[in-house]
């Protein structure tokens, strides 16, 4: 995605992970929900629910067994790629959300979006640490 749409571009990047006890397809299932992108298809436009609306198109998704994803590629309100995913590690299950934001308000965005998307991740599973 970085090398078609964003290469040579200055960017910032952050990313948001909690770790639960939670039992895997459950975790997916609530963050996809969470997110608006139950059903997402490549190729499709769509809008992320979150702390920040995100207008995204569907890069690429991924399920299996200990790893499930969707990589996107953000449009407005500022360019990057978003991915949302959760894996199996250690008998829990992490999920997360990292971003990649380009262009010269790429520093702002990141720094902007890092403490809402943790929180708004971390609220939405009610963590268990």
């Amino acid at each position: 995605i970085y090398l078609t749409h964003f290469a040579g571009m200055p960017g910032a990047t952050f990313q948001a992970m909690v770790t639960t006890d939670d039992e895997p397809l459950a975790v997916w299932k609530h963050v996809i929900e969470a997110l608006g992108l139950v059903g997402a298809d490549v190729g499709e436009t769509r809008t992320v629910r979150g702390p920040e609306p995100l207008r995204v198109v569907i890069e690429r998704t991924q399920q299996d067994a200990t790893l499930r994803y969707v990589a996107m590629r953000i449009e407005s309100p500022a360019p990057g790629v978003a991915i949302a995913g959760t894996h199996r590690t250690g008998g829990r299950v992490m999920a997360s959300i990292s971003m990649f934001h380009y262009g010269e308000g790429a520093e702002a965005a990141a720094e902007a979006g890092a403490v809402k998307w943790r929180e708004w991740l971390e609220q939405g599973l009610a963590v268990r640490k």
